[in-house]
């Protein structure tokens, strides 16, 4: 075993986590034992890359965001325990993030597998879009759910699951984003953009375009149910943005 390797090895297995910022240092222990082991098995059997992008985590969001919203206070009500109203994990639900050129490459213990992925967007489904009163409250339910469905999606790609699972849950995203412009139509833009509600949906459904195309060179798109309808959503939003162009 590399001598690095071993020594960091050796930090995890007697490090004491008391704090969440302990417990925080742990988790970069072990990404850095992960990343040095991939490193180290380049070009050998082991394929870095697809283990690389292989979800881990079998919670709605994983350990390390967990901690540091909490610490940070950056939680949303949904993520709330409804009796005593004080944070609970097991309703936190992994936020969407924006790549950026200095963010390291996210290990499979931050990535949720498509099982994972799938039993989020249920939950989501289930839990949370049913529950909203007044409109400023449909605002934030919108703002909540437009995010946590970018981050599954952003999931999907970083992991290229293109399976049966995949178009599920890219089916039912985009099912959200069409009720939606219609459900919100008449709320003021600071609550809902319509426009911006329709890139989420167009981004949506060229997604799952790819996932389509990809069954089809594997001989087996008879076996999805849905893809006359999601189809027919794409001609309509390419018509749509063919009028816009022209007025």
């Amino acid at each position: 075993m590399n001598d690095q390797l071993a020594t960091l090895i050796t930090q995890l297995k007697e490090r004491r986590a008391v704090t969440y910022q302990d417990r925080i240092k742990s988790l970069d222990i072990r990404d850095e034992i992960w990343r040095k082991y991939v490193e180290l098995n380049k070009g050998s059997s082991f394929d870095a890359n697809a283990a690389q992008r292989t979800g881990l985590c079998h919670d709605m969001c994983c350990e390390r965001e967990r901690l540091t919203r909490e610490i940070q206070r950056l939680f949303k009500s949904y993520e709330l325990d409804p009796d005593t109203r004080s944070l609970n994990h097991s309703l936190m639900i992994t936020e969407y993030s924006r790549a950026s050129a200095d963010q390291a490459m996210p290990t499979p213990y931050d990535l949720r597998s498509g099982p994972v992925l799938l039993h989020t967007m249920n939950y989501l489904i289930t839990n949370i879009m049913d529950k909203f009163d007044q409109e400023r409250e449909q605002g934030d339910w919108y703002n909540f759910l437009w995010d946590r469905l970018r981050a599954i999606r952003k999931e999907l790609t970083q992991q290229h699951l293109r399976d049966e699972i995949a178009i599920e849950i890219l089916e039912q995203c985009a099912r959200f984003h069409i009720f939606c412009s219609a459900f919100l139509s008449e709320h003021s833009r600071d609550l809902f953009d319509p426009k911006l509600n329709d890139k989420m949906l167009i981004d949506c459904l060229n997604q799952l375009r790819e996932c389509y195309l990809a069954h089809k060179q594997q001989n087996n798109i008879q076996s999805l149910r849905n893809v006359a309808e999601f189809s027919s959503y794409m001609l309509l939003m390419n018509l749509k943005e063919d009028n816009e162009t022209l007025l």
